[in-house]
């Protein structure tokens, strides 16, 4: 009895330690479990239970269905075959550029994580306008020359080659920064030994490289499964062109296309896919407490890049040629489309004029609604985030212990399930009773706060950790409190990191397609939800006026908070 006296006293007083910021920083890391937790937890029980009651009545209409077995192996082949493709291509180019003269410094640094910037559903539609059948502009150009020849080429891009290489470029660039990041941070000593001892460049990447870096090679491969499984965009404009059946747009097509809703089948496919995710988590911390992965221990030791010769030549071709079927090229075809009265396979420029975006951003007001909405979104939702974010990381570091990393780790909580997972859990337990959020402001920026808090813990934690820890302890022996620490010394020194995150999430937030199609509508509408349904329309300058604008104005915002940042930085 008196142990748990003492114990009662000791948390009492550690409570009455705590500062205010502290109990608002636990309390936000909870709320954030909670909003993650409880709709997953409410789809899991819409499954089983639709009506009230324990029942498998959904489970097995969902098993019985004929198209199941055709969908998920079609789910399967994408995801699969393209996240296989995308750790080649996204780890071949990390190796090149911090691995050897083919470095492009800064440029090469950006180039691999362009089509970040590009909203992924401007990316397929541009990739229609490039490679359809006929009007296309490839088969266009390849028309105008090879056919001249003789020689009949072409491209179609609504088929399985080109739904797998649409998935593949997506999926590069998450591939690419968890491989990146693994190699800055591993000393290339015995690498460098590894060559002076005879071996080869390939040798030594086969046997010292790749094995020092697999824990990151399985997690990018893990992430772009992730990121596979709950793409929207790409599916339900290329794929269903080509008439590939995905679970994605499955479970869009039941919550919104058929009357009435299919909730609890819905919830069935969402949790199939989740257990799916849940097996490959499984695996891959399996993989990686298996312990055979070489280690290459130390750090900050100078390396010796990997002279490629004439080779290196062909590496800055092949990342030329991802730069531009990554961005150039769909953005330019949905320029190209927009400008004209048109869509053809052929520029005929005397025709082109500025009509179609008069008609979508002046004469159509709503577009011109969604089209601040999302930026609202976009610019509020990625501010909470970062803040959110930067306050969860400074407690993490300030409680260097079990209970600051459990903190740390509840904002990265969201990235083990998929944006479609969450935006279904989100509508089954908060669009209705007895919440009634459904087609509110809050219930969108809620979900697009929590599906893209990983990738502003993963920011915020990368800028806090360049702040020392003296900084805040001086302030506490000079009588500041913490929160006047945070708003007066760590804030303006993790200034620029937080201004790159915030343009990060800009861009994620404002294009996000996949909570957007389930969870928005006419009386709320976003940039996303507008795209889809001018695609479904068939009004094609409408519709590339939409999406190159859109993702120009995402390059602008993105290019002005560079701009923002380094200026901040220089004053520091």
């Amino acid at each position: 009895m008196t142990g748990g006296v003492d114990i009662m006293r000791l948390n009492a007083r550690a409570l009455r330690q705590a500062s205010a910021f502290d109990v608002l920083t636990v309390l936000l890391a909870v709320a954030v479990m909670l909003l993650v937790v409880y709709p997953l937890l409410r789809m899991l029980w819409v499954a089983v239970a639709p009506a009230g009651t324990p029942s498998l009545a959904a489970v097995s209409q969902v098993f019985g269905a004929p198209w199941l077995a055709q969908t998920v192996f079609n789910t399967v082949v994408i995801v699969g075959t393209s996240s296989v493709l995308a750790l080649v291509f996204g780890g071949g180019i990390a190796w090149l550029n911090e691995r050897t003269d083919a470095r492009l410094g800064l440029i090469g640094d950006i180039l691999p994580i362009v089509p970040l910037l590009v909203p992924s559903i401007a990316f397929a539609i541009g990739w229609v306008f490039l490679g359809a059948p006929g009007t296309g502009f490839i088969n266009g150009a390849l028309a105008a020359t090879l056919g001249r020849l003789g020689i009949d080429a072409g491209v179609q891009i609504a088929g399985w080659t080109g739904v797998i290489f649409l998935y593949t470029i997506h999926s590069v660039p998450y591939v690419y920064l968890v491989v990146a990041a693994a190699l800055r941070n591993v000393d290339s000593s015995i690498e460098e030994a590894s060559r002076t001892s005879g071996a080869s460049a390939w040798t030594t990447l086969w046997k010292i490289s790749l094995p020092a870096i697999a824990p990151a090679l399985v997690s990018g491969a893990l992430l772009a499964l992730i990121t596979g499984f709950a793409n929207y965009s790409i599916p339900v404009i290329v794929a269903e062109r080509a008439g590939i059946g995905v679970i994605s747009v499955r479970i869009f097509r039941m919550l919104n296309a058929e009357i009435p809703p299919r909730l609890d089948q819905a919830a069935v496919m969402t949790v199939f896919v989740l257990v799916a995710i849940a097996i490959m988590w499984s695996f891959q911390r399996r993989l990686v407490a298996g312990g055979r992965f070489s280690a290459i221990a130390g750090k900050g030791a100078r390396w010796t890049p990997v002279r490629l010769g004439p080779w290196r030549w062909l590496a800055w071709a092949a990342l030329f040629a991802y730069f531009m079927c990554a961005a150039v090229l769909p953005l330019g075809a949905l320029i190209v489309v927009a400008l004209q009265p048109f869509w053809t396979g052929s520029i005929v420029f005397g025709e082109l004029s500025l009509i179609n975006f008069h008609e979508v951003y002046v004469a159509d007001q709503l577009t011109r609604a969604a089209f601040m909405s999302s930026m609202l979104y976009g610019i509020f939702g990625g501010m909470i985030a970062m803040l959110a974010a930067s306050m969860i990381a400074l407690f993490a570091v300030r409680h260097d212990n079990v209970f600051g990393r459990f903190v740390d780790g509840v904002m990265k909580l969201p990235a083990a399930f998929s944006h479609l997972a969450l935006a279904v859990g989100f509508l089954l337990a908060l669009a209705g009773p007895p919440f009634s959020l459904g087609g509110t402001v809050t219930l969108l920026l809620l979900v697009y706060v929590v599906i893209h808090l990983p990738q502003a813990s993963i920011t915020a934690t990368s800028a806090v950790a360049q702040v020392g820890r003296e900084l805040s302890e001086a302030a506490a022996v000079a009588g500041a409190s913490d929160a006047r620490a945070f708003r007066t010394i760590a804030l303006p020194l993790i200034l620029p990191g937080i201004v790159a995150g915030w343009a990060l999430l800009f861009v994620l937030i404002a294009g996000e397609v996949t909570a957007s199609a389930l969870l928005s509508g006419l009386g709320r509408p976003v940039i996303g939800f507008v795209i889809l349904s001018a695609w479904e329309s068939g009004t094609w300058g409408n519709l590339a006026a939409l999406a190159g604008g859109f993702a120009i104005m995402n390059v602008v915002v993105v290019l002005f908070a560079t701009v923002i940042g380094r200026g901040n930085a220089r004053l520091r």
